[in-house]
């Protein structure tokens, strides 16, 4: 029952927001939990002591740079999830594209989608089956990230250290 309330309070968290914005999760492991979180003027929730929900305001065509940070209270592993809001109404969906993702306060890797393996695959990353590694119009380099909701995600996961703070900012746009 408790699974299913936090699930209805995510969902409805998530409701609440506009299409065409990025949503970055910041998902701890284990016990850790996020002592603070600092989104500027972007929208932000603490979903349960261990999940940071981030919303951007509505993106345009143009790259704009966003800027979050988070504190978590012990030594440990956290999850940075990047997707779009979700819908019932699937056409509402906006893609968005993700370049030049830098991490201060822990170690990051591939933040611009730029070293790929001997298979092309993402070095560094987990990507979802409908997120789309995009070789033209990169913020930065040559290539940036399509995401979307649900199976559109990517995601890295970073070591952190606790009282920490860990500094994310990252170019966004509509994708066309």
């Amino acid at each position: 029952m408790k699974k299913l309330f936090t699930l209805a309070a995510a969902m409805l968290a998530v409701s609440a927001f506009a299409y065409g914005e990025l949503r970055v999760d910041v998902r701890c492991g284990g016990d850790l939990t996020i002592k603070s979180v600092n989104a500027g003027s972007y929208k932000s929730r603490m979903m349960k002591p261990g999940f940071a929900l981030i919303m951007t305001p509505k993106l345009t065509d143009r790259w704009q740079t966003i800027e979050f940070s988070f504190t978590p209270a012990d030594d440990g592993r956290v999850s940075l999830c990047f997707q779009t809001p979700g819908s019932k109404k699937v056409e509402l969906i906006q893609p968005v594209l993700i370049d030049d993702i830098k991490v201060t306060g822990a170690e990051f890797r591939n933040g611009s989608f730029e070293l790929l393996n001997k298979r092309g695959a993402l070095i560094g990353w987990r990507v979802g089956k409908s997120a789309k590694l995009t070789t033209s119009g990169a913020a930065e380099g040559n290539n940036c990230m399509m995401v979307t909701y649900g199976k559109g995600i990517v995601f890295q996961t970073i070591s952190v250290t606790g009282d920490t703070p860990v500094k994310v900012t990252l170019k966004a746009k509509l994708a066309k």
